[in-house]
């Protein structure tokens, strides 16, 4: 697994996409996930047309994409307010998706502020990446959002297992107790999800191992503002993965400056390439021809080891 991060506006996009359709184009089986909430794979693929989120969809011989999102969901405060009860309440939760619903329970009932947002993106990933594990895709690349959407990324996953890992242990003695007196949280203790959470558990588990395990590229510009928060980026990954490949330093145009300001990640002892200015990429025309010679330089000076 490659993950592209970085800071927003420096080109991690046109560096994820440009992998996975060189990828794609030797015939490797290949899937692209935009986790950065909007449409800027297909865009930078030149595809007008909407594509479903949540799934994964076919768009070229060996290249596939999936846009992460959250589900659409009425809280249980709605539906107790319009009186639907909680068997209909809890069926907008597949699965995987039943962490949300203690979440917005706890939130409703305790007046405990959650991050939900984020706990259903990050449930969303969590799926497909267990069905891309049984489609045997041989390369996954990410498009994930800029740095402070990396950290909740990253947070979220480690965070997760663990209260996970707390409900299964101490948690459903604690909501046994408050269930007396609130008969929705009883009725999510009977539910298949809380009878299945050691599957769930490892699902989130794996997608810990692949975060940890991915080769991230930080990609950024040889601007200097753009330089400084490679520090944070850089500090970011450590914290929760550690596996940086290195950086892609994009739009280069051999100006002065730039060299002074590359020079500072030398300091990393890492991995670097320069991705020279493709005023190209602006033109309208088709993009693929560009996408996959970018990717295969990218690939061949920088992903391959």
């Amino acid at each position: 697994m490659r993950i592209c991060a970085g800071k927003g506006g420096v080109g991690k996009t046109f560096c994820a996409v440009s992998t996975a359709i060189f990828l794609a184009s030797i015939g490797q089986k290949t899937l692209i996930i935009d986790y950065d909430g909007g449409h800027n794979v297909l865009h930078t693929l030149g595809i007008t047309e909407k594509i479903a989120k949540n799934k994964i969809v076919k768009l070229r011989d060996n290249l596939y994409i999936c846009i992460i999102a959250g589900i659409r969901f009425d809280s249980i405060r709605a539906c107790q307010e319009h009186k639907i009860g909680f068997e209909q309440y809890f069926s907008q939760f597949p699965k995987d998706y039943g962490m949300i619903a203690l979440n917005d329970m706890v939130h409703k009932f305790f007046g405990v502020s959650t991050d939900i947002p984020t706990l259903q993106k990050f449930l969303s990933l969590v799926i497909m990446l267990e069905f891309a594990q049984k489609e045997n895709f041989e390369n996954i690349v990410i498009d994930v959002e800029p740095t402070a959407g990396l950290e909740r990324l990253l947070s979220e996953a480690k965070t997760l297992i663990e209260s996970m890992s707390n409900l299964k242990d101490k948690g459903l003695i604690a909501l046994t107790f408050i269930g007396a007196n609130w008969p929705d949280i009883k009725k999510f203790l009977q539910s298949d999800y809380i009878a299945n959470i050691d599957t769930y558990m490892q699902n989130v588990a794996h997608t810990v191992d692949f975060l940890g395990n991915a080769s991230y590229g930080i990609v950024c510009t040889a601007e200097s503002s753009s330089i400084v928060q490679v520090e944070e980026v850089v500090n970011i990954i450590r914290s929760y993965a550690g596996n940086i490949q290195g950086f892609i330093v994009n739009n280069t145009r051999d100006e002065s400056f730039e060299a002074g300001n590359i020079a500072r990640l030398d300091a990393y002892v890492l991995k670097r390439v320069l991705n020279p200015r493709t005023p190209e990429i602006h033109l309208g025309n088709d993009p693929i021809p560009l996408l996959i010679k970018t990717g295969e330089r990218l690939f061949e000076t920088f992903w391959e080891n």
